[in-house]
C-alpha cells in the first residue's frame, strides 16, 4: 500500500526506488526459488495494473529486469494488452536512456 501511495503527489522517489531495488534483489540475487516466486507474484504481477505505477515503471526497471520479470508482468494483462504494455515500456525506457547518454555518444 505504501508503494502505491508513493506514486501519488508528492511522489516519494526514495521509497519507490528502495522497493524496486529490494524486489530485484529478492527476485534475482537471493537464489531462493520460493522467494523469487513470491516477489514475482506479490510484486511484479501487480505493477502494470496500477496506472500511476505503470506510467513510471520505465524509470525504475531496466530492460533486463523487465525481461526477467516478463512472465509475471504479463499475468494479469493477457497477450494483447501485454504486447501494448511492453511497447509502452520499451519506448519510455528508450527515452530515459537517451537522456542519460552524453551528447557525443548519442549518434554512435
Amino acid at each position: 500500500m505504501r508503494f502505491l501511495q508513493a506514486h501519488e503527489e508528492p511522489v516519494n522517489e526514495d521509497l519507490i526506488r528502495r522497493c524496486y531495488d529490494y524486489a530485484w534483489w529478492c527476485f534475482n540475487r537471493s537464489h531462493d526459488n520460493d522467494l523469487t516466486d513470491t516477489v514475482g507474484m506479490g510484486f511484479y504481477e501487480d505493477l502494470p495494473t496500477d496506472p500511476l505505477v505503470r506510467e513510471r515503471m520505465a524509470e525504475h526497471l531496466t530492460r533486463e529486469q523487465f525481461g526477467r520479470a516478463e512472465g509475471y508482468l504479463a499475468y494479469f494483462l493477457g497477450p494483447e494488452k501485454f504486447n501494448q504494455f511492453s511497447e509502452e515500456f520499451r519506448e519510455r525506457r528508450k527515452q530515459i536512456e537517451q537522456k542519460h547518454v552524453p551528447r557525443r555518444h548519442r549518434n554512435k
